[in-house]
């Protein structure tokens, strides 16, 4: 008994102490972190006459021209950084003068002006030709390119012709620099997760759009966006900031999403805010949930026998608490415990339910700063199921969403059926969300080939 209670003990205070420790590790990381980026501006800033480059932007890239002076200092910072972080290769006789190199590196900037990752780690170098150039892998001759080497490749005169006719929904930088922004999420480490997550939500909604184009059907987008889904998100960002107007009021839906994923409203440049915020207080007070529901998680057996065993050793070390009086470990533990209980017990316990219209997420408790989470599927990104393994007692149900702009991922306990998931899965598909089968993904194949 005292073996048990000591090792019971043991991990308490384990947990008890990592927490703090671990905070103050991030919290110290964090800070290492900014003294660094600080010390390395200094360094950087000296590579290029800052001056030179302000002047540049100011005369020639209507976008910084737009911004109030706080955002300006910040665009500037942010484009030089990114020069200094990419080598420039000069190809096919191209004369690299800063004014090159200083516009190609706004171009990123405004693209990720939103996102707090913006160096498009994944590709270090940039390769500008004069002008249209030859391709040894394809045979062809092309205007620019994002390839999965590590390369950006831009000819220059196409380039400035996307900023010396900014409304024709032709802009070379921000199309291959959309391609790298998408790549950057599945071959690099720094990517945006904000936007490497919502990616999947804009997906979703825009899929009607990029069905329309790849059947040939009249849309608000050029044909060429058809070609896959790469090409349409490229196609869609040169309209974005080229035609910003006519595509809220063309694709109202999918222009909203796109503000949300980049985190900047064209129409809107200069306001900083978070888009994903915007109006979500009121929208998250008028909400509600509409039947059916039809779908209703479980609770996980092993949740269960290990807040049996938890209670159990919380009465035990209650009990040894008053025997033993004076114990000043014992009674500490007694008090502590029920709080760790807390958490625990709501974190292996929710629930979650889907409604025809949005989600809820119940608690097994009463929470102390929330009574009621319930979201609209317009504000879920993905919906996971997992089928247990040989190590998991359950199948599993992932849910990301967003919330009060930030994105959020909880796991649940459930027993699927794979008739049950794939159902499910069409119905929230349906509305606009990601669904990931995993596993299940199988039963569909099966599914569609018996049919």
């Amino acid at each position: 008994m005292n073996s048990l209670l000591a090792m019971g003990i043991l991990i308490l205070t384990a947990a008890v102490l990592f927490t703090p420790i671990y905070g103050l590790y991030y919290l110290a990381k964090r800070l290492w972190g900014r003294v660094m980026e600080s010390a390395a501006d200094k360094y950087l800033f000296s590579k290029i006459d800052v001056k030179d480059a302000e002047s540049i932007l100011e005369n020639k890239f209507q976008y910084f021209q737009n911004l109030n002076d706080l955002e300006k200092k910040r665009f500037l910072k942010r484009t030089v950084h990114f020069l200094i972080n990419k080598e420039f290769v000069a190809s096919g006789g191209m004369l690299l003068t800063e004014e090159v190199v200083v516009l190609i590196s706004a171009c990123a900037v405004q693209l990720t002006f939103g996102l707090e990752e913006y160096l498009l780690e994944t590709f270090p170098k940039i390769f500008v030709y004069p002008k249209e150039y030859y391709s040894k892998y394809d045979h062809l001759y092309h205007k620019g390119e994002a390839n999965l080497n590590g390369a950006i490749v831009l000819s220059w005169n196409n380039f400035i012709d996307g900023y010396n006719k900014p409304h024709d929904n032709y802009n070379l930088g921000l199309h291959e620099m959309a391609h790298a922004l998408r790549f950057d999420k599945f071959k690099g480490e720094a990517y945006d997760a904000f936007f490497a997550q919502y990616l999947d939500k804009w997906h979703m909604v825009a899929m009607e759009e990029f069905n329309k184009l790849r059947n040939h059907q009249p849309s608000f987008f050029r044909e060429y966006g058809g070609t896959n889904f790469n090409e349409f998100f490229s196609v869609s960002v040169e309209c974005f900031f080229e035609s910003p107007m006519e595509f809220k009021n063309a694709l109202p839906e999918v222009f909203k999403h796109m503000c949300i994923l980049l985190n900047q409203n064209p129409l809107e440049i200069y306001k900083n805010k978070n888009f994903a915020m915007e109006g979500s207080q009121r929208a998250d007070n008028d909400f509600q949930l509409q039947d059916p529901m039809f779908y209703e998680s479980g609770t996980s057996v092993k949740n269960s026998l290990a807040l049996l065993f938890a209670a159990g050793f919380w009465i035990m070390i209650l009990i040894n608490a008053f025997l033993e009086k004076g114990n000043g470990t014992l009674v500490f533990f007694s008090i502590t415990m029920p709080v760790a209980g807390y958490f625990i017990t709501n974190s292996g316990f929710k629930k979650i339910y889907f409604y025809s219209n949005g989600i809820e997420i119940k608690y097994f408790l009463p929470r102390l700063f929330k009574s009621k989470e319930a979201y609209p599927y317009d504000k879920v990104i993905c919906i996971e199921f997992h089928e247990k393994t040989g190590i998991e007692s359950n199948d599993g149900i992932q849910v990301t969403y967003l919330d009060e702009g930030s994105i959020k991922t909880k796991n649940f306990s459930a027993e699927l059926v794979s008739g049950e998931v794939l159902k499910i899965a069409d119905l929230i598909a349906a509305k606009k969300t990601a669904v990931k089968l995993n596993a299940f993904a199988h039963y569909k194949k099966i599914t569609n080939t018996s049919g």
